[in-house]
C-alpha cells in the first residue's frame, strides 16, 4: 500500500471515530437513564482516544489528519435525536447507537 493510500485510509478511520465520539456523545445526552449515560460517556471518550491516535499515525506518515466527521454521521446523528423525542430514549439510542456501531466495524473491517 502507497504512502497515500495510507494516509487515505487512516484519515477514513478518523472521520469514522470522530461519527463514533459524537454520536455517544449525542446519546448520553438522550438517554434517560444514568448508568447508560456514563457508559455513553466513556465510549465517546474511547473514541476521541483512538481519534488522537489515529491523527498521530497520519503525521506520522507526512500527512495532514482530517478534523471532523462525515456527512453520514451527522445525518445519523439527527436521527437519532429525532427518534428519542418520538419514544423511550433509552431504547431508541441504545438502538442508534448498535446502528452507528455496525457501520463502525464494517469501516475497520474494510481498512
Amino acid at each position: 500500500m502507497s504512502r497515500d493510500s495510507t494516509i487515505e485510509v487512516l484519515n477514513e478511520l478518523i472521520r469514522t471515530s470522530e461519527d463514533g465520539r459524537r454520536g455517544f456523545e449525542a446519546a448520553a445526552a438522550k438517554a434517560d437513564d444514568p448508568r447508560l449515560k456514563t457508559t455513553l460517556a466513556e465510549h465517546a471518550r474511547s473514541c476521541a482516544a483512538a481519534v488522537s491516535e489515529l491523527q498521530q499515525l497520519v503525521r506520522s506518515f507526512g500527512g495532514e489528519p482530517v478534523e471532523s466527521g462525515s456527512i453520514a454521521g451527522a445525518a445519523h446523528r439527527g436521527w437519532v435525536r429525532a427518534r428519542a423525542a418520538a419514544g423511550d430514549n433509552n431504547v431508541a439510542v441504545l438502538e442508534e447507537v448498535e446502528r452507528g456501531e455496525d457501520v463502525a466495524k464494517a469501516a475497520y473491517t474494510r481498512a
